[in-house]
């Protein structure tokens, strides 16, 4: 079953996580609560389905008794005529029960087992409720907040300190989580609180690559600007030399830049910057790819 294998997913992951923070191994723990919450988002969605497919197979087991005493009389026929079955699983959950490591998920089937020979009903029927027929459709961000990832992606990309694959990586993840809390934001502001429940935890199943993903590229930035700062240290001439070899792209990209500023066009001049900080400062340096 979906839901339980979701939570016990759940529980064991939570578990691994703690042991890790306890024992001081906070990256792989932060990692690990990551994950975690990655899960609510199957447990939410596959619960839901699950408590929806109960909640409407209880209605029509109720609802197909017209009296309560109706409803003992099909008890009692059950009792009856699963005697044996009965008494064999009510001494086998008791004799569990007593041990002093009892096997819980073999003592809830057996307790399920129970319930179904007193309580069955032929007739009852399958019911399924999907609240939602594409909870993964996009939907799209706030323009400022969108214009603001799209500048740093194409100052980064431009710049070349870092490879084209991990900041694609750390964009791609932060871009989708961020789709999903937005969705969730205009399902709440809907009155839609439901949905913005499943679609917040939603985004958290790229958290944990959010966190991988990003760091690397992070780590890479930090590595390569260091190199550079260091470079320039060494040889304070770099940026002019750079700058006179590079004389037609730079004069290209200073101008651009002014255009870009007048038009208001901030990811184009977030590009052309990134190509002139590539030009003068990184070009040529041994940065790491």
């Amino acid at each position: 079953m979906p839901c339980t294998k979701s939570v016990k997913q759940f529980i064991l992951d939570g578990a691994d996580a703690i042991d890790e923070l306890l024992n001081d191994q906070t990256w792989t723990g932060t990692i690990s609560v990551a994950e975690v919450l990655g899960g609510t988002s199957f447990i939410a969605r596959n619960c839901t389905y699950s408590v929806d497919e109960l909640s409407g197979q209880l209605y029509n087991y109720l609802q197909a008794f017209p009296t309560f005493e109706s409803w003992t009389s099909m008890v009692r026929e059950n009792v009856a005529r699963n005697m044996v079955k009965l008494s064999l699983l009510s001494m086998q959950i008791v004799d569990e029960i007593k041990m002093t490591n009892p096997d819980f998920p073999l003592l809830g089937s057996m307790v399920g087992e129970l319930v179904y020979y007193t309580l069955e009903r032929e007739t009852a029927e399958h019911v399924l409720r999907y609240l939602r027929q594409d909870p993964l459709a996009p939907s799209p961000l706030n323009k400022y907040l969108w214009a603001t990832m799209e500048s740093a992606f194409e100052f980064l990309k431009n710049s070349q300190v870092l490879t084209e694959e991990k900041l694609v990586n750390c964009h791609n993840n932060v871009a989708n989580m961020l789709v999903f809390q937005s969705d969730a934001f205009h399902n709440f502001a809907a009155s839609v609180p439901d949905e913005g429940i499943y679609l917040t935890l939603d985004s958290f199943v790229f958290l944990k690559s959010v966190l991988l993903e990003c760091y690397d590229a992070g780590h890479q930035i930090g590595t390569n600007f260091d190199k550079v700062y260091k470079k320039i240290g060494e040889n304070p001439d770099l940026v002019r030399t750079n700058f006179e070899s590079e004389l037609f792209y730079t004069l290209s990209d200073s101008i651009a830049t002014y255009s870009q500023i007048y038009y208001r066009d901030i990811v184009g001049m977030n590009r052309i910057l990134g190509d002139l900080v590539y030009r003068t400062l990184v070009k040529e340096q041994e940065v790491e790819n």
